[in-house]
């Protein structure tokens, strides 16, 4: 069975691309149909693509064990027990390599194949209403297919999460100035002066501010306010922005606005009047950061890619960098700033302020437990220097 993920253009959806399911050359109509309910809901372009990639691994599961799942669905058979516990045996491998996969990972496997499941079987069960007796035994075999997805998501194996940290202090310094982009900065890997200011407005917002990747290549040049004494930028939320490339970037926030210096704000300022301009067809776009090929909105990839030419210059910082890594730079110096501000208050409330402060710059959920995860790296640093200072008492 040859599957694969393709984008095709869907022609009564004003062309847009959409990721779809393709097996032995045709389109499967299952998942087809299941990624349109997906995109009607208002799922962004990245979460259509991550359901159909657990999709792809889940038939390959099923016709590896012979798992008929058109089958089982208008049957009404459901998976039994056993074969959900092959399944998730299945999930917990790294197919690359075949080393254990991540525990996040694996919850992602068994979340998007039982909504798959469950759309499905549902939709077959539904249809049997008129047939009380089956309808029943319909629901007694979904509630039994749910209630061992539920327990193996709930306990996903010894698969470990990848603990990511920011950059170093030493790595730190090094980049703000390998990315200064004068003329005269030897450093800088980047040629021309116009990709230079790019490339260092946006990895100074990503590292200095901790937005998220796709929500910086969203950001439009009216989302700034320059002037008066409080500038800012305000990251929005838009259901499904006019983004014109074939893999939009993901929306993860409600929306929140963060601050500016003076100094940071004169540099976007800079930017925007004196460099953006230099971009093609820079008129005609509201976006903030600019294409150096066709002056239209950075691809979803580019602010990864940006950082090839750095590592290829500067080969201590392989494996070590990237826009995700930047955005945990910035909550481990905020960490550190926050331990430096005298508080009267007792630990318990101190911390509960400070994990406040993260997650309102984070653009996370009040009771998220990611503040904790993105200030890893300057927890660790504390520990080491205090397990030193031990060391020095005593020796």
């Amino acid at each position: 069975m040859n599957i694969q993920i393709k984008n095709n253009t869907m022609e009564q959806l004003k062309r847009i691309k959409l990721p779809l399911l393709v097996i032995d050359g045709c389109v499967d109509p299952y998942s087809d149909a299941y990624v349109m309910n997906l995109y009607e809901k208002g799922y962004s372009f990245s979460t259509l693509e991550t359901a159909l990639r657990q999709i792809l691994l889940f038939y390959r599961y099923c016709n590896k064990h012979n798992i008929n799942f058109y089958e089982r669905m208008t049957t009404l058979d459901g998976l039994d027990v056993s074969e959900i516990e092959a399944w998730y045996s299945y999930c917990k491998i790294r197919f690359n390599d075949k080393d254990p996969a991540q525990a996040s990972t694996i919850k992602i496997r068994l979340q998007y194949s039982w909504d798959f499941i469950d759309h499905w079987f549902k939709f077959f069960r539904d249809r049997a209403k008129p047939d009380t007796e089956k309808f029943k035994f319909a629901t007694v075999v979904m509630n039994t297919m749910e209630t061992a997805f539920n327990l193996y998501r709930s306990s996903p194996g010894k698969g470990q999460n990848k603990d990511i940290e920011g950059l170093s202090p030493e790595l730190r310094d090094k980049f703000f100035l390998i990315i200064y982009p004068w003329p005269e900065n030897n450093l800088n890997p980047w040629k021309l002066s116009h990709i230079k200011w790019r490339n260092y407005v946006l990895l100074m917002l990503l590292i200095l501010t901790g937005p998220r990747r796709g929500e910086t290549l969203l950001l439009e040049t009216d989302d700034f306010s320059l002037d008066g004494p409080n500038p800012d930028f305000a990251i929005k939320h838009r259901e499904r922005p006019p983004y014109p490339r074939e893999k939009p970037p993901a929306i993860k926030t409600k929306g929140r606005s963060l601050g500016l210096s003076d100094k940071m704000a004169s540099i976007c300022e800079f930017y925007i009047v004196a460099v953006r301009p230099f971009f093609k067809n820079s008129d005609k776009s509201t976006f903030m950061f600019l294409s150096g090929k066709d002056g239209g909105p950075l691809c979803r990839s580019t602010p990864n890619k940006i950082f090839e030419p750095l590592v290829k210059a500067y080969p201590e910082y392989k494996g070590k960098i990237s826009p995700h890594v930047l955005r945990h730079t910035f909550h481990e110096m905020l960490e550190e700033r926050l331990i430096e501000v005298p508080q009267s208050d007792s630990p318990l409330v101190r911390q509960a302020i400070n994990q406040g402060l993260h997650t309102l710059s984070g653009g996370w959920k009040p009771n998220s437990t990611m503040p904790h995860r993105y200030t890893l790296g300057e927890r660790k640093r504390r520990t080491h220097n205090l397990q030193r200072q031990i060391q020095n008492d005593h020796l």
